[in-house]
Order: structure tokens, then sequence, then C-alpha cells
């Protein structure tokens, strides 16, 4: 009955993640917003930045998600009716835009601050890393869809449209894990060390989230296939062995130990003849050879 109670709240939340999905992953600023909002929570005052081991930590990291998906809420509403493709097409448009601002404003905030020609490299490096970090969930997302389609199209043509709409659901969710990983990975990262700290952690979130989708969703219908195509293979070779070939790999797979080792039995040798009772009899021959267990 208590799991039966939740299953309203999770159709909501579902709901509410398919409408935002598309503003969220592949909008101008889906993935800005969500960012910020992890950032407010792991900036804030007293937050526990890096320490995972610390119960507060995951609080955060909990209360930074519901943040997030609010205000990806929020921003799907201004998003609607401005045109998908076109927000999508002015987000990957807008990536060198993005890194060029950052170089610019942390070179002048290093200048502002009297730093030498090095330190306004330093600065401007970090303000381009800040950039990178900021787009490197769509970057990814257009990766992992350029790779998925080749694998929606084999499944689609070998298995029929079902097998398709399920391995792009598939691809639809590591690209949402991906997301919001990298989201909470960047405001991490800028928490601990901003500037290289956003774009490191954003490329780790990333990797750990779509890492995480995939471990819910399954393997792929490519990497099944594979599997299948390599057990195949195994089944060919071991069917082709020759008898002597068959023998050697048993022997290979569970070799066979001795019940003795030359030095156990040299052990049992000495405990016998020190045992020996009629060592001391007038009957006894010395010279009588002794049984050598060794040979």
């Amino acid at each position: 009955m208590g799991l039966v109670s939740y299953i309203p709240k999770l159709w909501n939340y579902t709901q509410r993640a398919v409408k935002v999905y598309p503003s969220a992953v592949f909008g101008a600023r889906g993935q800005e917003v969500m960012t910020q909002a992890y950032q407010q929570v792991f900036t804030a005052p007293g937050a526990v930045k890096y320490n995972i081991f610390n119960g507060q930590w995951w609080k955060q990291l909990g209360q930074g998600t519901k943040s997030a998906g609010l205000a990806a809420e929020k921003y799907a509403a201004s998003f609607a009716g401005k045109g998908f493709w076109a927000a999508a097409k002015s987000s990957v448009c807008g990536i060198p835009a993005k890194v060029a601002q950052g170089w610019r404003v942390g070179g002048a905030l290093a200048a502002k601050n009297g730093a030498s020609t090095l330190g306004k490299l330093w600065g401007s490096t970090k303000g381009a890393a800040v950039g990178l970090g900021k787009k490197l969930p769509v970057i990814g997302s257009l990766l992992l869809v350029a790779c998925e389609l080749p694998n929606i199209f084999r499944a689609t043509k070998n298995e029929g449209i079902g097998s398709g709409l399920v391995e792009t659901g598939k691809a639809a969710a590591r690209i949402g894990g991906a997301t919001v990983g990298a989201s909470a990975g960047a405001a991490i990262g800028t928490a601990i060390c901003p500037g290289i700290g956003t774009a490191i952690g954003g490329l780790l979130g990333w990797i750990g989230g779509e890492w995480l989708a995939k471990k819910v969703v399954g393997k792929s219908y490519s990497e099944k296939q594979e599997e299948q195509q390599e057990k195949i293979q195994q089944a060919i070779a071991e069917q082709t062995q020759t008898p002597q070939q068959q023998v050697e790999s048993a022997a290979a797979t569970n070799p066979v130990q001795p019940a003795y080792n030359p030095q156990m039995l040299a052990q049992m040798q000495q405990t016998l003849y020190a045992n020996n009772a009629f060592q001391n009899d007038f009957m006894y021959n010395a010279t009588k050879p002794r049984l050598n267990f060794q040979a």
C-alpha cells in the first residue's frame, strides 16, 4: 500500500520532467539556470563543498536538484513559443561566444585587481574555463546524440519501430542524466575552485550522470548485439577444437593438483622411520634399503 501511494507523485514528476526536458537539455540557457540553482546551494555560507561523507552534503545535493528542477520549469515556461530548434541552434552557436566572453571577463577582473601579465593570462584562462563549463552539457549531449543515432537506426531496421522507440528512450534518459550530473558537477566544482573547477566538475558530473542513467536503463541494442556475437564466436571456436586442444583447454581451466608434493612425501618418510618400532630389534636389518618415497 505504501508503494502504491507513491505512484501518482512519481507520475506527476515524470510528466513535469518530460515537459522541461527539451529546454533543459538543448535550450539556450537550460543548463545554465540549473547550474545556477545548484550553485546557490553549494556556495551558500556554511555549505559543505566536497565532503561527500557528510550527510549535509547529500542534503544539499537533494535540495539543489529540487531547486534545479524548479528553475528548469520556470525557464521552460519562458521558452514556450520560441521554437525548440531555433533555441537549440542558438545554444550550439553560442558556445564560442560564451568561451570568448569568459576569457575577456576573466582577464578584465584580473587586471582590475592589479595582476601581472601572467596573472592576467591565468584570469583569462579561468574565465574561459567557466564559459566552457557552462556549455559542456550541451556539447556532451550533442556528442551522445551523434553516437546514439546509428544505434537507434540499427534497432529500428532489425527489430522494428518498437525497438527503435525503446532505444530512443534509453538515449534520452542517458542525456537527461548526463545534463543533471553536469549541472551539479559544475556547481560543486565552482564552489571548490572557481574557473578550472567549473569545467572539471561539469565534465566529471556529465560522465557520472550518464553512467548512472545507463545503469538504470540498461545496455543499448548495439552493445547487446556485440555481446551476442562474441558468444557465438566463442562457441564456434570451442566446437572447432581438436580433442587434444579440448583436453588442454579443460586442463588450463581446471588444473589438477597432485595429491602430494615432494615436500609432503619427504615429511611422511621422516615420520615413518622416526617411529619405526623395529629399529632396535636384533632382527632389524639396518643395511636393508628403505623405501624411497621421493622416487
